[in-house]
């Protein structure tokens, strides 16, 4: 029968606003998502700035020069610490205690890699500083799923082995051209 072929099946009316309502909703979820995502890794980005600025700040206090105590390590972390918290996470200061480790280290090269120690022995220097940065991010879309915070955070060593460069100028041209 010709006509049965060709009639168009029977029409389902009010289906579209359930399937927009899910797919909607679909959508929001994955923004919401995205966006904790994104300040997630904003934060971690200005967390390993902080601590890769303290280590090299407290790393560059850190000497032996004659008269100095414990080779100036209580002054090289606290500079540490000031600069964690000189720097800023979404566009406010650190805390106070954003700043969870700070500590002078020592490392050497085995030959085959360096080494971080947390101790010193005999003469051996201060030549290291190492800084851990932690903070609680807190969520915005993820508290629909009880969610409030994120734990985040860097790590940052630093090694400081300042190095005596000499530089020769030859104003007499006397080592000019293979002389």
């Amino acid at each position: 029968d010709e006509a049965a072929m060709t009639r168009r099946p029977d029409r389902r009316p009010g289906t579209f606003l359930p399937m927009l309502a899910l797919c909607i909703t679909g959508v929001f979820a994955f923004v919401a998502l995205a966006v904790d995502l994104g300040m997630v890794t904003v934060a971690r980005t200005e967390c390993q700035n902080a601590a890769d600025a303290a280590a090299l700040a407290g790393c560059r206090l850190l000497n032996n020069r004659n008269g100095v105590t414990d080779n100036n390590r209580a002054d090289a972390e606290a500079r540490a610490r000031a600069v964690v918290e000189a720097n800023f996470l979404f566009g406010a200061n650190f805390e106070s205690g954003a700043a969870a480790t700070v500590a002078a280290r020592t490392y050497n090269y085995d030959g085959t890699k360096f080494v971080v120690s947390p101790t010193r022995t005999g003469t051996q220097s201060w030549s290291a500083m190492e800084v851990r940065v932690a903070v609680e991010q807190p969520t915005f879309f993820a508290k629909v799923l009880g969610v409030t915070t994120l734990n985040n955070g860097a790590r940052a060593v630093a090694v400081h082995r300042p190095r005596d460069i000499a530089m020769i100028l030859d104003f007499s041209g006397s080592m000019g051209y293979g002389s």
